[in-house]
């Protein structure tokens, strides 16, 4: 990235005229050191150094007005402001960015930027005109991870916004794309959300298609984490087939692959969703015994809205088991942690 940064100041300050070879180097060197330190900071974590060194930079880029090295030095600073939530600021950073990019080097990432910025404001509208302008800008553009990683953003805002048309479309897009340059984690997360969106449409066998082919990458890549994700993800649609003995195999799996150190919500919610398996097959000690399992993770994690539906169906399952006092002691919790008592 810094290496393009160089060459673009030495493009733009081939066109200002009067300019010695000398300063021409000087100059590239300044701002090539910069933005290094200023990398370095954010790495690091120490985002109001950055910004002061991204200042400094845009300080000597606007001196010599290189407009292209403004546009990304801004656009740093916008992603920052973004990371902390400081939305106010990040749009107004980004905006700069896109006024100072002429040639659409970045302004592409920065309206996706701003598009995703509107969308935490829960602005739908101008979501949708940056989402737009950001597709139109890397249409014109050769294939790059950037551009694909556009569209499969591009799905998943149009799949989330109900609009599964339009999301397949550029889901398919980043599908073929990452599977031309090789890019096998962006390639598993693509049919990971293709999917997802098969199965909201309700295309059940589709989506389970897409979901082992994800299962496959993310297996080869040895990401034990995100095939969890994928295994309780076939669990839930083999599920929905009714086909329990099958589920049960991909959520035990699920379970199995979470790493033992993984700090992670969702394996409370894979021990609840084998449980309520369990349950379909009426094995009701089994479900009961998951779900308390399912409940100690939830507990630990503080995971409230789960911990409502796990005491809820223990509440069930031991009411069908005659054991009514403690049918009663869960509903009693899930109504605590629902403010109902």
């Amino acid at each position: 990235m810094i290496k393009r940064i160089l060459y673009s100041v030495i493009f733009s300050l081939l066109f200002c005229g009067n300019v010695s070879t000398e300063y021409l180097i000087f100059v590239s060197k300044e701002i090539v050191e910069l933005l290094n330190k200023a990398e370095v900071l954010e790495k690091q974590s120490n985002f109001e150094g950055a910004i002061a060194v991204y200042n400094k930079a845009l300080s000597v880029a606007s001196k010599n007005n290189l407009s292209t090295d403004l546009s990304f030095i801004y656009k740093k600073i916008g992603d920052i402001y973004y990371t902390q939530k400081q939305l106010k600021k990040a749009k107004s950073h980004f905006q700069k960015s896109i006024l100072y990019d002429s040639l659409d080097v970045y302004s592409g990432d920065v309206h996706l930027s701003l598009g995703l910025l509107h969308r935490m404001q829960n602005n739908k509208d101008s979501l949708l005109i940056h989402l737009k302008n950001a597709l139109d800008i890397y249409n014109k553009k050769e294939g790059s991870k950037s551009k694909f990683s556009t569209y499969l953003k591009a799905g998943i805002i149009y799949k989330n916004l109900g609009d599964y048309d339009l999301a397949m479309t550029y889901l398919i897009l980043a599908y073929e794309g990452f599977e031309k340059i090789h890019l096998k984690e962006k390639l598993a997360s693509t049919c990971n959300t293709i999917g997802s969106t098969q199965r909201l449409i309700g295309h059940l066998e589709i989506a389970k298609q897409y979901y082992k082919k994800g299962l496959e990458i993310r297996l080869q890549l040895g990401d034990s984490l995100k095939s969890s994700y994928s295994y309780n993800n076939i669990g839930n649609l083999l599920k929905a087939e009714q086909k329990y003995d099958s589920a049960i195999v991909y959520y035990k799996n699920a379970i199995h692959f979470q790493p033992k150190k993984a700090k992670n919500k969702e394996l409370g919610k894979y021990y609840y969703n084998l449980g309520t398996v369990y349950a379909y097959q009426k094995e009701y000690t089994k479900a009961i015994e998951t779900y308390k399992y399912g409940l100690k993770l939830k507990k630990y994690f503080n995971d409230s809205l789960r911990l409502t539906s796990s005491y809820t169906e223990l509440a069930l399952l031991t009411l069908n088991n005659n054991q009514i006092s403690l049918s009663k002691k869960y509903l009693d919790s899930a109504k605590t942690i629902l403010g109902l008592k």
